[in-house]
């Protein structure tokens, strides 16, 4: 029964992406979290990773050639392409080893190019109800995947030893980074249109979400429903608003304390006890402590080019944590590639928040701003940048400003 449904998974994702690019022509690159979550999913695919990477890669390069012209607005993205490839193939352990994480990365950097393009040629309405329909698929999938993962006790990567109770399938650590900017993202678009089944779709993933005990991701998850609640208050009238919060607190404190309290005690039991001496650590920050000690106090590699391409379990702090990965980005970017990647990548995001707050033309965009700066920040310090799906869908709700003033041929 498992394998057929990670047999139905997979042959959802390449007649989903089919159908897309047929239909949505360029405009498919807003859709491409909705295709990573789809490949998240799926444990033992049939087919080689190469239609994966083909998929991928042919995607963005029909959208460069549809939208991009050559001068491009955040050229820092472009660098990293070249710099990135330069280290893939001279200075990485393997190019078989490292190839996701080269992959995914190219792809993110390929993306911020093509995004504020393709937003050039839409209108915000259009580019809207793009946005709408990718996270409200986004989240139905999330629905359905923990029910039937549920109910057929599958969890292939169980996190902090879970085998019982609420189930996420193949979803496993940063792979919930996506849901709650995808959250976000769906209820958004019903600060206009209030929809009731919306409103308790969004409340059941706020749950789910609650459950995994992951602290990043349940942040978000909490600053999302408090900015699209300021949000809703200025769109409409404040009463109805502190109405409809305060039976959306109610219902979800209820469900909390009621139907999953004893699920939600034993995960975070499971969560906190008996952490071992790696996890007791001060954060995420003695990533960046150990890194700054091999380049600049021991000088085990080059502070310019960094140790090895994504080499770093078992490379860093002088093999301390044995095979532990490095989890803060910024940590986990300059032992990959070193200083000069740092760098580069600091001025690609700096230059893409820049863009963003300089085409804000009210409050929603504002919001939207802040929420992206929080998630990014806190999705930054836990780690994983080659989530490319999360990161994705982030830049694209960033840059949703940039579509402003543009009316779309579809709309004339």
């Amino acid at each position: 029964m498992i394998a057929l449904y990670n047999y139905a998974l997979e042959l959802l994702l390449y007649a989903a992406s089919g159908y897309l690019i047929k239909t949505k022509r360029e405009i498919v690159v807003i859709y491409l979290p909705l295709i990573f979550f789809i490949n998240t999913l799926i444990h033992s695919p049939v087919l080689r990773a190469l239609f994966w990477y083909l998929l991928i890669t042919g995607i963005l390069v029909y959208a460069w050639y549809k939208c991009c012209s050559y001068r491009t607005k955040n050229i820092y993205a472009y660098i990293l392409i070249i710099y990135f490839s330069f280290l893939y193939f001279f200075h990485s352990p393997g190019i078989v080893e490292t190839r996701p994480q080269y992959f995914s990365m190219v792809w993110l950097f390929m993306a911020l190019i093509i995004i504020p393009d393709l937003y050039a040629m839409h209108g915000r309405n259009r580019v809207n109800r793009e946005i709408y329909k990718m996270s409200l698929a986004i989240v139905i999938l999330f629905l359905i995947n923990t029910f039937v993962s549920t109910v057929m006790g599958y969890t292939p990567n169980p996190m902090y030893g879970r085998m019982t109770g609420i189930l996420y399938g193949n979803i496993f650590a940063a792979a919930f980074n996506i849901m709650p900017v995808a959250v976000f993202a769906f209820l958004l678009y019903n600060t206009k249109k209030v929809k009731p089944l919306n409103m308790i779709i969004a409340l059941v993933t706020i749950l789910l979400l609650l459950l995994t005990i992951r602290r990043s991701v349940m942040i978000v998850a909490l600053i999302a429903i408090l900015l699209i609640f300021l949000l809703f208050m200025q769109r409409r009238n404040k009463g109805k608003a502190i109405i409809l919060g305060g039976v959306s607190a109610t219902v979800l404190l209820f469900a909390v304390l009621t139907a999953s309290h004893e699920q939600l005690f034993e995960r975070l039991d499971a969560r906190f006890a008996g952490r071992q001496i790696v996890d007791m650590e001060a954060g995420r920050f003695t990533d960046h402590v150990m890194v700054y000690e091999d380049l600049f106090v021991q000088k085990r590699y080059s502070p310019l080019l960094g140790y090895e391409f994504f080499n770093a379990p078992g490379n860093y702090g002088g093999g301390v944590f044995g095979d532990r990965n490095l989890h803060a980005d910024a940590a986990v970017i300059t032992h990959a590639s070193g200083l000069i990647g740092l760098l580069l990548y600091f001025l690609m995001v700096l230059k893409t928040f820049r863009m963003s707050w300089k085409c804000c033309s009210d409050y929603a965009d504002r919001y939207i701003w802040i929420f992206c700066l929080l998630a990014f920040v806190i999705f930054s310090i836990t780690g994983r940048i080659t989530n490319t799906g999360y990161a994705i869908l982030l830049f694209t709700l960033l840059l949703l400003p940039l579509s402003n003033t543009v009316s779309s041929r579809w709309e004339k």
